[in-house]
């Protein structure tokens, strides 16, 4: 009779936990503000952003990092196939996609140019802009990036100072301490 008592016991504790309910996420008030405010313009808000984000728990927190976090290889795949700036546009980056435009222009212009004054060296230089374009357009979006996520988590209060401490024993001489490393 034990056992029977047991196994159905150990049945409902398993049983409630396996059709219990998350703990519901309650994403109102400060949290549905700074997500209105970091979509609507980004580095304009950034104070009123960084002022509401200290109200918001550390989940609240992550799920806007989360939300609005860039990531590099799909624009950087769209500036290296286009040539014309478009990852970065697509990536909110004005002043970098005008840079790959203006580049890629000046480089077809050059080209155009040389060839229509049978001039080498103006047509080679037309070919290094369009080369410098296209290396530029892999390494800003990631430039980007790094930028703007760092600004995000700075703006969500998300850089928390971590401190350790680990002993230090040194038995020859009998000596013991303890150190501490704090990461600001």
């Amino acid at each position: 009779m034990k056992k029977f008592l047991l196994s159905v016991g150990v049945l409902a504790v398993f049983m409630g936990s396996a059709f219990a309910r998350a703990p519901m996420t309650d994403y109102s008030g400060s949290y549905n503000q700074v997500q209105q405010l970091i979509d609507e313009d980004f580095k304009e808000n950034k104070d009123q952003v960084k002022d509401l984000s200290k109200d918001l728990t550390p989940e609240q927190k992550n799920a806007l990092y989360s939300e609005f976090k860039r990531s590099a290889p799909g624009y950087i795949a769209l500036n290296m196939l286009t040539g014309w700036g478009l990852g970065s546009f697509i990536q909110r980056d004005k002043t970098g996609g005008f840079i790959q435009v203006g580049a890629t222009a000046a480089g077809i212009t050059a080209i155009y140019a040389g060839a229509a004054a049978d001039s080498g060296p103006v047509m080679y230089a037309g070919l290094g802009l369009i080369a410098g374009s296209w290396l530029f357009g892999i390494v800003k979006p990631i430039v980007f990036s790094v930028n703007h996520n760092k600004t995000l988590k700075d703006m969500l209060n998300m850089n928390v100072e971590s401190v350790s401490f680990a002993p230090i024993v040194n038995p020859v001489n009998q000596q013991y301490g303890l150190v501490a490393r704090i990461a600001l």
